[in-house]
């Protein structure tokens, strides 16, 4: 194992791309090998790190130069953020994974804005389907033998002999 903590620390397990950047043919495979470090250092719902070029450089076994021209090729097409933090390093930012974050928030939002809603009484969006009034009425009380005898013509009709 190398000295780097780093590189010891990120070895094991496995990392999640999505196929759309492993397949972009505007990028180099050492700049697809540079964000797959970068979304290592990002485990979990994290979509921020603040791992060092040269700690990438050593991660990849390429030169510091080749890991900053990747880097700026990932910002050209907006697959990561960089924000400057003092003189110390800087924070990058993987966008798809911040995106993907905003957006189960968003929805979990819009669940509890539903719950709440439905929650109430007389809420405009009930959560329950409203029985239907269609064929739930009580029949009128027929006498079936006389009216199958009037219909039949075996008696004269009179409409109060149909009622029991």
């Amino acid at each position: 194992m190398s000295s780097n903590k780093f590189i010891e620390a990120n070895s094991k397990g496995s990392t999640y791309i999505e196929n759309a950047y492993l397949y972009d043919t505007r990028l180099t495979s050492t700049e697809k090998t540079v964000y797959a470090v970068l979304c290592s250092a990002c485990y979990a719902e994290k979509y921020e790190t603040t791992v060092g070029q040269l700690t990438i450089a050593k991660a990849i076994n390429k030169s510091l130069r080749t890991v900053q021209r990747a880097i700026k090729t990932l910002k050209k097409f907006l697959y990561i953020q960089c924000k400057r933090r003092g003189s110390i390093s800087n924070i990058t930012v993987i966008v798809a994974k911040q995106m993907r974050n905003a957006g189960k928030k968003v929805v979990e939002t819009v669940k509890k804005v539903r719950e709440k809603i439905n929650s109430k009484k007389g809420n405009a969006y009930p959560s329950a389907k409203k029985e239907s009034l269609f064929n739930n009425f009580e029949m009128r009380p027929y006498n079936f033998q006389n009216l199958e005898d009037m219909l039949l013509g075996y008696k004269e009709y009179n409409s109060e002999e149909l009622l029991e």
